[in-house]
């Protein structure tokens, strides 16, 4: 039984493909899904950082896992943080990708 599902708006992940990803958790664990379509066609391969972040403070984010691969318009990404503790608190996911496009997913608590 997933308790969190956001999906994000598409976004430019440069000026070739958008992308879109989804975040959603249960008991344990929380699962990532990201997806790219070519808008126009050039490069379509796209390395990415994903962090899993816990708020500390009103402005400061920790780090709790990281994953790291690469996406394309026929290739999606599945990543799964596990063991991930409920302290009742917000998280959100930060995607960094190779050419410095960074995007966060909604915040939800956990």
């Amino acid at each position: 039984m997933a308790y969190t599902d956001i999906t994000t708006p598409w976004f430019n992940i440069d000026s070739y493909c958008r992308g879109i990803f989804r975040t959603w958790d249960d008991a344990t664990t929380v699962n990532v899904i990201l997806e790219s379509k070519v808008i126009v066609p050039g490069i379509s391969n796209h390395n990415w950082t994903m962090e899993l972040r816990r708020q500390v403070t009103s402005m400061v984010w920790e780090t709790v896992g990281t994953r790291k691969g690469y996406v394309t318009p026929t290739s999606q990404s599945l990543r799964t943080f596990t063991d991930v503790g409920k302290k009742n608190t917000r998280m959100r996911v930060r995607i960094t990708f190779d050419n410095g496009q960074v995007v966060h997913s909604g915040i939800w608590v956990r």
